[in-house]
């Protein structure tokens, strides 16, 4: 080895060592922050989605009364007649259908919840 360098590698080593202990430290509190997210990553995937469709919005589209007084028979029979009404063939619009469908999906959705919970 030069003469030179011995003082150098020296100095390499010592702020080595308080990098990989800053690299360390830093690792540990990744794992404890993903460790306490997870909680919070739960509670995230029950809000409903963005763009998800609510049951109150479902209810104005197909017309329906709200507070949940809907059944899975009224909302059958709003979607078969505005789904028909809509129909592109029939001069409609893809896009209401497509809007009326998410709404009953919603409702179902809600109204198999609910009856689940009881």
């Amino acid at each position: 080895m030069a003469p030179g360098l011995g003082p150098f590698v020296r100095m390499l080593a010592q702020a080595a060592v308080p990098l990989f202990r800053a690299f360390a430290t830093a690792y540990q509190q990744a794992l404890h922050n993903a460790r306490k997210e997870g909680a919070t990553a739960a509670k995230e995937a029950l809000k409903p989605k963005r763009g998800a469709m609510t049951p109150t919005e479902a209810a104005e589209i197909l017309h329906l009364p709200e507070g949940g007084a809907a059944d899975a028979a009224q909302v059958a029979a709003r979607y078969d007649k505005l789904y028909a009404m809509n129909d592109p063939s029939k001069g409609g619009s893809f896009y209401l259908q497509s809007k009326i469908l998410r709404a009953r999906e919603a409702l179902d959705a809600e109204i198999a919840g609910s009856s689940a919970k009881t």
